[in-house]
């Protein structure tokens, strides 16, 4: 009977732990990325909405497209704090902060520079910025798929935790209540 309700309780919590949400966030200039997912695999349901907030006040709202992808193009550097809730308990908060947005961020020595060299080196920063972010998004987004993606090794490996874990148990137990034989 203790098997049978453990492996029941074992049952429920791999379903309840199925439908964890997953976030990602990152900045591309003035612009603000993000991706939300389950654990299961699934994307945050296209049209969900994003509510926006700078310095705790709410100052947008976005959509997720088909693959749970959102962009916001943010004004000014500033922490941000994206909010999402998509029901049944699955809400997730992703915050982006003023430093992240490096290509904005004032040139030092800008003082001995003219205006066109600070404009020019701003604008070769915000392009290389931008090339990286390109070739980059790639790789994030398969970390980002991989991070909770659980192998059929990672389970059986688990299982025979347990299952020598009970093991020793019973075996330390059996040793107890052995009858010496002298």
């Amino acid at each position: 009977m203790k098997l049978i309700s453990f492996a029941c309780l074992l049952l429920l919590s791999i379903q309840a732990s199925s439908h964890k949400v997953l976030t990602m966030v990152y900045t591309t200039g003035m612009t603000v990325e993000g991706q939300i997912a389950f654990s299961d695999g699934s994307f945050a349901p296209k049209d969900t909405s994003v509510q926006v907030f700078k310095n705790e006040e709410r100052v947008g709202e976005v959509a997720v497209d088909d693959f749970g992808r959102f962009v916001y193009q943010a004004v000014t550097p500033s922490d941000y704090r994206f909010h999402v809730d998509m029901g049944a308990g699955h809400i997730a908060n992703m915050q982006v902060a003023a430093e992240d947005f490096s290509a904005y961020t004032e040139v030092s020595g800008a003082d001995n520079l003219s205006e066109s060299a600070v404009e020019s080196s701003v604008y070769t920063s915000a392009t290389l910025e931008a090339v990286v972010a390109k070739q980059i998004r790639p790789l994030r987004e398969e970390i980002f798929a991989l991070k909770e993606k659980r192998y059929w090794m990672d389970i059986l490996g688990g299982i025979g935790f347990i299952l020598g874990v009970f093991g020793v148990a019973a075996w330390v137990q059996s040793r107890k209540y052995a009858k010496p034989t002298s």
